[in-house]
């Protein structure tokens, strides 16, 4: 087998993160596009951890297959997440990656701002804050069972993933 040259192999070295580098860049673009289908108005489906953990890691891997930095302040160990946002929209505009993680915290908000408080939480709220009436009413309504159908009514018998949980009293 041939024997290759220091330079050589620096020389392949780069080309293969430049190759790995554009494979996580078309990876961070569909995962983009995938987060584009998320916190719509006619269907709200919530991004899962692991959708915005590819993101997140896409930016991490292109930086570091293309030899960008970020500079750590000294008195943060981590590198923080945003810096390298910001620095890799600053070096691929063409992603348009921070405008496109803006766009779903600004659908995410306005989901959030549709969905009125439920009055069972209303009601907890002020009965944590002290209202007396709250509390009682909270009471009653732990003493009554709460409202809740039976397990023949609902048709989730055991299932351990719709389980009722532990109830704190006042």
């Amino acid at each position: 087998m041939k024997e290759e040259t220091p330079s050589a192999e620096i020389e392949r070295q780069k080309w293969l993160r430049k190759k790995y580098a554009e494979r996580e860049r078309a990876a961070l673009s569909r995962n983009l596009t995938r987060l584009a289908s998320y916190c719509n108005a006619e269907c709200t489906r919530w991004p899962t951890a692991a959708d915005l953990g590819l993101v997140s890691d896409g930016v991490r891997n292109i930086l570091k297959f293309t030899g960008q930095r970020v500079v750590r302040s000294p008195y943060m160990g981590a590198r923080p997440l945003w810096k390298s946002f910001q620095l890799l929209a600053e070096r691929m505009c063409p992603l348009k990656l921070v405008q496109r993680v803006d766009k779903l915290v600004k659908r995410a908000k306005d989901r959030l701002s549709e969905a009125e408080e439920s009055s069972l939480f209303v009601l907890s709220r002020r009965a944590l804050e002290g209202n007396k009436d709250a509390r009682n009413l909270m009471r009653d309504i732990e003493q009554s069972g709460g409202g809740r159908c039976s397990e023949s009514e609902t048709g989730l018998g055991n299932n351990p993933y719709f389980m009722p949980r532990p109830h704190v009293g006042f």
